[in-house]
């Protein structure tokens, strides 16, 4: 992936999370209608290696739709592989592909902060299979 990501920062990287996290609620509603509890779907989402949880947000990129709003806020920390930052007259003449790049690599960033979306407590009361 030719996308890089600046740091984390400021009141704009915490819309950009809640786009992030909505992307997870995704998944959790999605394996919900399957008998999933939604924190059985973080947990799990959090145990997997950074290859699965590439897969797991391009398919919650297929499956959420997020709004304008939320994608530049998560686009905001996108920068291009010449060190650019994807910037809104960018985005709304760049092809589908580098966009979903951009998300997926933003999102990506915030998938390896910790701790996640569940403390131990929480985690450890969590049935395996639930």
């Amino acid at each position: 992936m030719s996308v890089k990501v600046k740091e984390l920062r400021g009141y704009r990287s915490v819309l950009a999370y809640n786009a992030f996290y909505a992307l997870l609620m995704g998944l959790a509603v999605e394996q919900a209608h399957l008998g999933q509890r939604i924190e059985t779907t973080f947990a799990k989402f959090e145990a997997l290696p950074e290859e699965q949880k590439e897969e797991q947000l391009k398919h919650a990129l297929k499956l959420v739709n997020l709004s304008k709003d939320d994608m530049l806020n998560l686009l905001a920390f996108a920068v291009d592989a010449n060190g650019i930052p994807y910037a809104q007259k960018d985005v709304e003449e760049m092809e589908p592909q580098k966009i979903f790049e951009g998300l997926l690599a933003v999102c990506m960033a915030f998938a390896k902060i910790k701790p996640f979306f569940l403390n131990e407590n929480v985690k450890k009361n969590c049935p395996p299979e639930a």
